[in-house]
């Protein structure tokens, strides 16, 4: 499968209709942010060169030290690239779903201005809807010190929610209290896997058209 469509003249193209499951399969996803980041880290190496005539007698490993020390803004755009290969792919299965969803404190889903924003929320919520009763989906490229941005969950747990990670330094299980209805969701699994339910995307997705109504 050529895994290119996704970024093209910056844009998001739309995917080979056939095999769409294989969209989330985690070599494909993986070919994709590799090659979403070296197209990205060849286009700024590009721009940098134009840009500063002085670095001529950098190295292209170099010019990208220096740019993520001034910059730092690498790691947000691989974090755009995630969720909007998520959303496409979701889109390409034709499994509904709302994108960038705004909760209250209170944990309502609200039209703007909401404490907390949420990546993907399965089905199609109305305003004033409670999380609770909703599938939502947290993507990270890498999770870090990241996870703790999920902490509205504990307060307001939604009927199942899943941990999406690109990277392999998702939480550990008991960290995270993983349960049947809290479950880490990677496309690489660490070498030493101790999660109880060993989701990739591909899991997480059958399970969500299970439980999503017919």
């Amino acid at each position: 499968m050529d895994i290119r469509y996704f970024f093209k003249s910056k844009r998001l193209t739309t995917p080979s209709p056939h095999n769409n499951m294989d969209l989330f399969a985690p070599t494909v996803m993986n070919t994709a942010y590799e090659d979403f980041r070296k197209a990205k880290q060849k286009e700024m190496i590009r721009s940098m060169r134009i840009g500063c005539p002085e670095l001529a007698d950098f190295t292209d490993d170099k010019i990208v030290e220096v740019y993520e020390l001034a910059v730092g803004s690498f790691q947000s755009k691989t974090g755009s690239f995630f969720e909007r290969y998520v959303e496409r792919a979701l889109e390409t299965l034709g499994i509904p779903f709302r994108a960038q969803v705004h909760i209250n404190a209170g944990g309502v889903i609200v039209s703007s201005g909401g404490t907390t924003i949420v990546d993907i929320v399965f089905g199609r919520p109305d305003i004033g809807t409670h999380i609770s009763e909703c599938i939502v989906l947290s993507l990270k490229t890498t999770s870090r010190e990241r996870a703790k941005q999920d902490g509205w969950t504990r307060t307001h747990p939604p009927k199942v929610f899943y941990y999406g990670t690109l990277e392999s330094d998702y939480p550990q299980p008991d960290t995270f209290i993983e349960n049947a209805s809290r479950k880490l969701v990677c496309v690489q699994a660490k070498r030493k896997d101790f999660r109880n339910f060993k989701f990739n995307f591909q899991d997480m997705v059958r399970e969500v058209q299970s439980l999503l109504p017919a």
